[in-house]
């Protein structure tokens, strides 16, 4: 049952005050996460803006994936009522991130990333053997283009110019672990960037049984880059006249399931990968016809013969990164800034701000149940929940069917957002005070 092997049990509807206990726990953690990122705040006694107000600046940010000016003057009208609210100016927080040089900046950030890796990593979130898919998100860029971050691509929304991050995560969970983050610079090759990211789950001890990818990673090097990392990995072929000449052949009978298929052949960069051509059966048209799935992996061909029925379920769980970045783009906070600093800033800090929400449930989930692991209880909602997607002709999706006691993130998010309305309203007394309480709670 995959609810012993996450370690999540269903448990009973969640009390009324979860979602303000987690949202102190979060806010806690993120706090702490923030100072390893090293902003060149003022330490001087009386300095008007401390760590709490660009975490409240950044909170309003992703609440609605916005950018500086909007997420102050939000935060500046939920003040008014405060006559001793002090909210910081755009200029200032602007001003602040990009005089940290990028090179500095990446390092910093991605210490408060790897941070909140390691956490879930103590906290039993990373199976030892995991499933790992990897992908790259791409987001208008707005700005001039100075910043090497930005890079051509097809025209999509009206522009052509892109900011482009690679991420990793552990596709087999319901909650989606990030474990990685790359910037890809303009003329950075695929395969540095799997690299990357393949060193950075060894950093963290992550043991990868499987690694999924897309097909805009077919390539000789990065298929080359897994094997000599002794990664097993998984990936649709694009469609070649060469690919589709296989395909007839497998269709003809001079060509089996599972065959040896060499790219680059007589070149310096030459691999031979195992190709598994799959048939299936799809509705086009009112019709029923055939389709078949070409993948390519390093698997021996006697492993492969094995595997073959379940490597199109197994690719399947690679979709779940593209549920992921629906949800980094949905809380993600936007800039217009050229500093490469303020970017990279931002996406490390909505990642991370997303592996502790998922941490903070993963932790009320399994607080309670610690002795009953193998059990599993489904309140009568449930199961009429449940009873209404099969009449539909439709499956439980997997964080429907095991991951129900959780805080949303559009919840987390609001009671975030009255978190840092709190903080901005209080005293510097009252404000240390309540951050007490929440420092308490996250421990």
């Amino acid at each position: 049952m995959l609810a012993a092997r996450t370690g999540i049990i269903v448990t009973e509807k969640l009390p009324a005050q979860a979602t303000e206990e987690r949202g102190k726990v979060v806010y806690a953690h993120l706090r702490g996460l923030l100072v390893l990122a090293g902003l060149p705040l003022s330490t001087h006694f009386n300095a008007k803006y401390g760590l709490d107000a660009v975490l409240c600046i950044l909170i309003a940010m992703c609440e609605s994936s916005r950018f500086v000016t909007p997420a102050i003057a939000s935060l500046a009208r939920h003040a008014e009522d405060s006559p001793i609210a002090r909210v910081p100016s755009p200029r200032w927080f602007t001003g602040l991130i990009p005089a940290v040089a990028s090179g500095t900046m990446l390092e910093r950030a991605g210490l408060m990333f790897g941070r909140s890796v390691e956490m879930m990593v103590e906290r039993g979130m990373i199976p030892a053997q995991a499933t790992v898919a990897i992908d790259m998100t791409a987001r208008p860029y707005s700005g001039k283009k100075r910043d090497e971050i930005a890079r051509g691509g097809k025209s999509k929304g009206g522009t052509s110019w892109f900011e482009t991050f690679a991420t990793a995560v552990i596709a087999s969970r319901p909650y989606l672990p990030h474990i990685g983050i790359r910037p890809v610079h303009m003329g950075d090759a695929v395969d540095k960037c799997v690299k990357g990211l393949l060193e950075d789950c060894q950093r963290f001890g992550i043991s990868i049984r499987l690694l999924l990818l897309d097909r805009g990673f077919y390539s000789a090097a990065v298929m080359q880059l897994a094997t000599t990392m002794c990664v097993t990995f998984i990936m649709p072929v694009p469609m070649s006249p060469p690919v589709r000449r296989a395909i007839a052949e497998f269709k003809a009978g001079t060509r089996k399931a599972i065959s040896q298929y060499t790219v680059n052949e007589g070149t310096a960069s030459e691999y031979t990968y195992t190709m598994i051509i799959v048939k299936k059966y799809v509705t086009k048209n009112g019709r029923r016809v055939a389709a078949y799935l070409v993948f390519a992996t390093n698997m021996s061909t006697r492993k492969a013969r094995h595997a073959i029925d379940k490597i199109p379920s197994e690719y399947k769980k690679r979709w779940a990164i593209e549920t992921g970045y629906r949800t980094i783009n949905k809380s993600r906070a936007r800039t217009k800034s050229n500093s490469l600093s303020a970017r990279l800033f931002l996406f490390h800090f909505t990642l991370t701000a997303l592996n502790v929400w998922a941490m903070v449930n993963f932790g009320a989930d399994t607080q309670r149940t610690r002795s009953g692991l193998l059990e599993r209880a489904r309140t009568e909602a449930d199961r009429r929940s449940a009873a209404q997607v099969r009449s539909r002709g439709q499956k439980d999706k997997l964080w429907q069917k095991y991951w129900r006691n959780v805080v949303t993130l559009d919840a987390m998010l609001d009671r975030l957002r009255m978190i840092a309305d709190e903080m901005l309203r209080r005293t510097d007394k009252g404000r240390a005070d309540l951050l007490a309480q929440m420092s308490a709670a996250a421990v």
